[in-house]
């Protein structure tokens, strides 16, 4: 017979298993640890992650994969197409139709005086200067092309009264001074409107207006069409 505690329990010679709240908590944290890495050591746990981690690194990649492999070009037109302003074609005075794309393949710059027509004099003035220097324009590989709001009367009238021998365009409803954004300058203060555009058919220089009789010089056409031959001839 076991030997009786105070109390009369009986005595079977072992310590109470007596814990107090602190230990029990640290039996709670390791049981958790346990089951955590008894988790994270499954096998199709470990499938789980790596997969997932795949396609993050995929959704991320593929917009780089689909640029690179379209050759980057972002939409842009080929080199070898007009990238600047749209083409036209317009008649002439002299009967013939002039399409734009078929200049600038031509030439490797084209100057455009978009003007009020034959009743303006001071474009009449700036035309027959242009005259002038024309040759020395076709010589830098330039084509000058005058867009009168004319009609064909008025554009033959013209042709004769500055014997001209650059083509005299007339544009009689304004539909493309409208798409170069002159006609609101040419029914406003200016009489003339230059543009100078390279091959591609994209403005070189800024626009120039004039306003009376103060024409753009030859001289000043000319220094930037040289600018522009310059420029292509260095190596890119």
């Amino acid at each position: 017979m076991l030997p009786e505690r105070e109390g009369g329990e009986p005595d079977d010679g072992l310590e109470d298993d007596a814990y107090d709240d602190g230990e029990l908590d640290e039996f709670d944290e390791l049981n958790r640890s346990a089951a955590t890495a008894t988790f994270l050591d499954q096998r199709w746990f470990r499938w789980a992650a790596i997969g997932f981690a795949g396609l993050v690194t995929v959704s991320f990649m593929l917009p780089l994969v689909l640029s690179v492999a379209g050759g980057g070009t972002g939409g842009q037109a080929p080199d070898n197409e007009p990238t600047g302003f749209s083409d036209f074609v317009l008649p002439a005075a002299a009967g013939t139709q002039v399409q734009l794309t078929n200049e600038a393949a031509a030439h490797a710059t084209l100057v455009l005086v978009f003007h009020r027509g034959y009743d303006c004099l001071e474009c009449r003035a700036q035309l027959i200067e242009l005259q002038t220097g024309y040759g020395a324009l076709l010589a830098e590989g330039a084509e000058l092309l005058a867009i009168g709001l004319d009609d064909q009367v008025h554009a033959e009238r013209l042709a004769a009264h500055t014997n001209a021998s650059y083509p005299i365009l007339y544009d009689k409803d304004g539909v493309i001074a409208a798409a170069f954004g002159i006609a609101d300058e040419l029914a406003g203060d200016f009489t003339t409107t230059t543009l100078i555009l390279d091959r591609s058919l994209n403005l070189a220089a800024n626009p120039v207006g004039t306003i009376g009789e103060q024409l753009m010089p030859v001289s000043a056409i000319l220094e930037v069409v040289r600018r522009i031959n310059g420029d292509l001839a260095r190596p890119s």
